[in-house]
């Protein structure tokens, strides 16, 4: 009974030690926001980060990042099956010129973010291309180009 009664007493201690840091990271968190939208507010533009103004004590503010989870991601659509492969000409293409293909296919607006991505799947799309001998390549790194 008294192992219970210990484990008891460590988990209401960590608890309460978890609920004190909380309420510090909270406070913080506040002061950060406040700032932002005072910059903001110079800058004429409208706050990104809005405090949410529960009183509760689990108050929680928005597009903050909750672990293992990722906000604000770019969904892009799906880039599978031969969506590559129709992009690749008999011409010889460098990389770049296929991500302004790829990008102009999907009919999405060039952002770092977007370009990031979208790099990212395609070197791993064209390397399979390769391995698998639909695509052929010639040059090296950047003078690398892609063709039928």
């Amino acid at each position: 009974m008294s192992k219970t009664l210990s484990a008891r007493d460590a988990i209401k201690a960590e608890i309460e030690h978890f609920t004190k840091g909380r309420d510090h990271y909270q406070v913080q968190l506040d002061k950060l926001v406040k700032a932002l939208a005072a910059l903001d507010g110079i800058d004429g533009a409208s706050p990104k980060f809005q405090s949410d103004q529960r009183t509760t004590k689990t108050r929680v503010t928005q597009d903050v990042k909750a672990p293992g989870k990722k906000v604000g991601t770019l969904k892009i659509p799906s880039t599978g099956g031969d969506f590559w492969i129709k992009l690749i000409t008999d011409q010889p293409q460098s990389a770049p010129d296929i991500l302004k293909a790829a990008i102009a296919q999907l009919g999405l607006t060039s952002t770092k973010d977007l370009k990031s991505k979208l790099s990212a799947r395609m070197t791993n799309a064209l390397g399979h291309l390769i391995k698998s001998k639909q695509i052929q390549d010639s040059g090296e790194r950047r003078d690398r180009r892609f063709f039928k």
